[in-house]
């Protein structure tokens, strides 16, 4: 996450601008040189803090080095002990002081032994509500541990161990505190992100269903960040099946029907993850999921069609919402994501194109804007096309309305085409169609046989095997050897005698 969004950023570099900084400076002025507080530094890193100076002192040499902006210049000098008794010190200000010099020292590329001691002090400072200059601790310890579970998986991990995620979903519970709420949550991403067992803690601590009351809270970023957990630990096959209930499914739902693109787009997300899970592709479609998808599918940003559109394409695998979401009208939708020119789009219209076309009327439609693109589209949109029909192929009852909707002579054309890559689409599709005999015989009449005879001198291999794949089809069909054996000849070709079965004779 950006780091402006952090409470007090500002507090660390330029603490005259921020009304805590500002008061801390009018309480403890100081006029001390930046050589002074260096020395003062030095002095606490080895000994007590009653022994060497003053917390006045203490406090007045903090102040002045955040002024000066040299928190950099002092980390040098072994700051771990001072540091861990400023977090264990009872006063609330050492404690917000220690967590914002924590929170820089966390930052920098510090030793890890000078950070990994402190983990546990600093994670029970989360519960702390102590107030000083206006500030809880636990506002300045969560804005440490951000800093901290950047650091890597080590840190990650030893966050988890030592309980930090219980401390950090309470913060993240306390309604009315947006920023609070915020960085709590953010936290909560770094440390489910990839960490099984930080996943397993968070759900343990019932994580699940605290995300899943934050997914329609009122505030943008705290939507955003909640749905973004729930689709991370939706991954989980036994956390789908738990947030599998009508209140999850309603929450996520309404997530994805308002509020900014990106929090519609992550629950749109969680919801595909949710589908998985046969029982929640019923409860999706019954609470009325599909059309709140469709409508991110038409009007969403590039992000947000391309989620909702694999998201829909995961709850249509139920044979009883494939009319329902074709109804919807999801295939128009498709093709626009097919012709959009993002390969992902691309990718996901194929997928839901292959899922759909199992209905015979969602089929014939599929084909018909297909041929479109096979006649108009861009040499992409066309090779994209030929790809599907080639999956689609495989469908008995999609042949003859490929025959119906005259695919298969603009097949044939494009099968001289310059683009290698539409060649190789389109000679699969035709490969696969020659095993129909009604599909073969319109291939046959549209003059196939002689391009495919040219293709076996391709430049590309797959173009190539496909060709003398489609003819092999041909030569096993005794109509056809005599066209076969002349388009060779022609072409000063000899045909592989393994193509043509022993009873040619």
């Amino acid at each position: 996450m950006q780091e402006e969004s952090e409470l007090h950023h500002d507090m660390l570099v330029e603490p005259k601008a921020n009304t805590c900084g500002t008061e801390m400076t009018e309480d403890v002025a100081c006029n001390s040189s930046l050589a002074k507080v260096r020395t003062v530094l030095a002095a606490a890193a080895g000994s007590s803090f009653h022994e060497g100076f003053s917390k006045k002192k203490f406090l007045k040499a903090i102040s002045a080095m955040a002024i000066e902006g040299v928190f950099d210049e002092c980390l040098d000098i072994g700051s771990g002990p001072f540091l861990f008794e400023m977090l264990n010190h009872q006063d609330s200000k050492m404690q917000i002081v220690g967590c914002l010099l924590l929170a820089k020292q966390a930052k920098l590329a510090v030793p890890e032994s000078n950070i990994k001691d402190i983990i546990p002090v600093v994670t029970k400072l989360l519960n702390v509500e102590a107030l000083s200059w206006g500030i809880s601790v636990k506002e300045v310890a969560v804005l440490a541990v951000k800093r901290i579970v950047k650091r890597g998986a080590n840190f990650r991990l030893m966050l988890g161990r030592v309980g930090a995620i219980p401390n950090l979903l309470a913060l993240a519970s306390q309604h009315g505190e947006d920023k609070l709420q915020i960085l709590a949550l953010q936290v909560l991403k770094e440390l489910v992100l990839s960490e099984n067992c930080n996943q397993e803690r968070f759900t343990q601590a019932g994580g699940v269903q605290v995300v899943l009351d934050l997914v329609n809270s009122s505030c943008p970023k705290i939507r955003c960040l909640a749905a973004e957990i729930v689709g991370i630990i939706a991954r989980l096959s036994n956390v789908r099946r738990g947030i599998a209930s009508h209140t999850g499914v309603s929450s996520l739902i309404e997530a994805a029907r308002t509020g900014s693109m990106a929090s519609r787009a992550r629950a749109a997300h969680a919801l595909g993850l949710l589908a998985f899970v046969k029982r929640a592709r019923r409860l999706i479609a019954d609470a009325g999921g599909i059309p709140v998808l469709i409508d991110l599918l038409r009007d969403g940003d590039e992000v947000a069609k391309l989620v909702a559109g694999n998201s829909l394409g995961i709850i249509s695998a139920c044979v009883d919402h494939l009319w329902q979401v074709a109804q919807a009208g999801a295939i128009p939708l498709y093709i626009d994501l097919l012709e959009g020119g993002n390969p992902h789009g691309k990718d996901v219209a194929e997928d839901a194109f292959c899922i759909l076309a199992a209905s015979e009327e969602n089929a014939l439609s599929i084909i018909e804007h297909l041929v479109r693109i096979l006649c108009y589209g861009s040499v992409e949109s066309k090779a994209a096309a030929a790809d599907i029909i080639w999956d689609l192929s495989s469908y008995r009852h999609s042949t003859s309305f490929l025959i119906a909707a005259g695919a298969i002579p603009l097949l044939v054309g494009l099968l001289k085409d310059d683009n290698e890559e539409l060649r190789q689409n389109v000679s699969g599709a035709i490969a696969q169609l020659t095993y129909n005999d009604d599909d073969r015989q319109a291939l046959a009449e549209a003059g196939v046989i002689p391009v495919l005879v040219e293709l076996l001198q391709d430049t590309s291999t797959e173009v190539k095997g496909n060709a003398a794949e489609a003819l092999n089809s041909f030569a096993e069909d005794p109509t056809y050897r005599d066209e076969i054996q002349t388009a060779s000849a022609a072409h000063g070709l000899l045909i592989i005698q393994h193509m043509i079965r022993d009873d040619c004779d």
